[in-house]
């Protein structure tokens, strides 16, 4: 099968087409590259994901180097540019370049050419978030589910004069721990005795004499004595 929106694509080699035929689709897509050989970059052979298909996990796996974070960068900015807000965990601040135009140079429109793109520096409405209130942004909080699960992050709003943002002073937070009506039931900490403790402090004593209820009712169960043991005594010792 070869892509009828890409005719180039019949001259491609083998590998290369067999690449070029599982990206073959029409409709909303996003660019992410052309297939490469070797060190040779064959921009019939376009890589592409359906906008219809991006609500679905994906993996980006490599090398260090190898482009993960620049291919987190691309689906970024197509998918807003089509309108899809992305949230990014982004803790190093790798991708937060997109904000900005990005700086022209020569060895970016010669990798845009040879993947057969066109590059042009446009920057996309970020806003910028701190988890925590730490750093510059928004703040944003996360808390554990009732199954001990985090939740997702929603952005906190300040309720002045209950709400700070910064950490709370020991003084404040001891005055709303006991004014909880929580409070009498956990502030105390309650070191109960165990059933491992009980249990060492126990006297030792020697070997059980323990019984079964059949023997000590003395009947005999083993193989071909089906009399009471005490009467198989008495029996063996009248005998001659």
């Amino acid at each position: 099968m070869t892509d009828p929106h890409n005719p180039g694509a019949a001259d491609l080699p083998s590998a290369v087409r067999v690449i070029a035929d599982g990206y073959a689709f029409s409709g909303p897509a996003l660019e992410l590259g052309a297939a490469t050989e070797g060190a040779t970059a064959f921009p019939a052979a376009r890589v592409r994901i359906p906008l219809g298909v991006l609500n679905r996990h994906g993996l980006v796996a490599g090398a260090t180097g190898t482009g993960k974070t620049k291919t987190l960068q691309l689906i970024a900015e197509q998918l807003s540019a089509q309108g899809v807000p992305v949230f990014l965990a982004d803790i190093k601040g790798d991708v937060s370049g997109i904000a900005a135009p990005g700086t022209p140079g020569d060895r970016v429109t010669a990798r845009a050419a040879e993947v057969g793109q066109q590059w042009t520096p446009q920057g996309c409405p970020t806003e910028f978030y701190a988890l925590g209130g730490q750093g510059t942004g928004e703040a944003v909080v996360t808390v554990l589910s009732e199954r001990g699960a985090p939740t997702p992050v929603a952005a906190t709003r300040l309720r002045a004069p209950q709400s700070l943002m910064g950490p709370l002073e020991p003084a404040a937070l001891r005055a709303a721990v006991d004014g909880s009506p929580l409070a009498p039931r956990y502030r105390d900490a309650i070191d109960r005795e165990s059933a491992f403790e009980k249990l060492a402090a126990r006297p030792r004593r020697g070997r059980s004499r323990w019984r079964s209820p059949a023997r000590r009712r003395g009947v005999d169960r083993r193989p071909g004595r089906r009399r009471r043991a005490g009467c198989w005594a008495r029996c063996c010792a009248t005998r001659p």
